[in-house]
């Protein structure tokens, strides 16, 4: 039986009676082994289905997830990591004719569907990845999933009448005691992801 880690995440290896280990190089081609005798994975991957996967670019591994390089953040609705810039938070580009959908609008814009249907900013934080609430204060995007996409969304749409920015869809968590502002794209049809419940938008922003 052996181990491997990443970041400090541990799988065991299972090896039969009849299994036969290379003394030389006991953690085979794929993991280096460490001072304290473990197989790891090296920098820059991590640990998945058994095997090393890289991170991508401007990326590193942590706690066995890949994070944003330092002045990287996450893309809105993305898992890309794009530079972090000085800009202010609420520039507005106008798309061609008029937007309908964030899907016609530039990485890290949305589309203000109730107001200008023209393409926005996101909230200053949104997207930025996160492993606890802290990484996600001084935002617009307060609270860190931890469970799904690993980033700073925003929450508290439902004390806000459902409004949220752009054309995302309001839905509560009863389970996380928030509700948040989801991207159409992860709520086809106005459906919140599971176990989420849509809040009916009822004035304008």
């Amino acid at each position: 039986m052996g181990l491997v880690r990443s970041a400090g995440i541990w799988l065991v290896m299972v090896c039969s009676a009849g299994c036969l280990v290379d003394p030389d190089a006991p953690c085979g081609d794929r993991f280096s082994k460490v001072s304290d005798g473990a197989c790891a994975c090296p920098a820059g991957t991590i640990v998945v289905g058994g095997a090393c996967s890289p991170c991508a670019e401007h990326q590193h591994s942590e706690g066995n997830q890949c994070i944003c390089d330092e002045g990287y953040e996450a893309a809105a609705g993305s898992s890309e990591c794009v530079a972090l810039t000085d800009e202010p938070s609420d520039p507005v580009v106008s798309a061609t004719g008029g937007c309908s959908s964030s899907a016609e609008c530039d990485a890290g814009l949305l589309c203000d569907v109730y107001g200008s249907r023209e393409c926005v900013a996101a909230p200053n934080g949104f997207g930025r990845a996160c492993t606890r609430a802290s990484d996600c204060e001084g935002s617009e995007a307060t609270f860190c999933d931890t469970f799904a996409s690993r980033t700073c969304q925003v929450q508290g749409c439902a004390e806000l009448s459902g409004v949220c920015p752009g054309d995302m869809i309001c839905c509560n968590y009863a389970i996380l005691s928030t509700s948040l502002c989801i991207p159409t794209d992860h709520a086809p049809g106005g459906q919140c992801p599971a176990p989420g419940e849509p809040v009916m938008r009822s004035e304008a922003p």
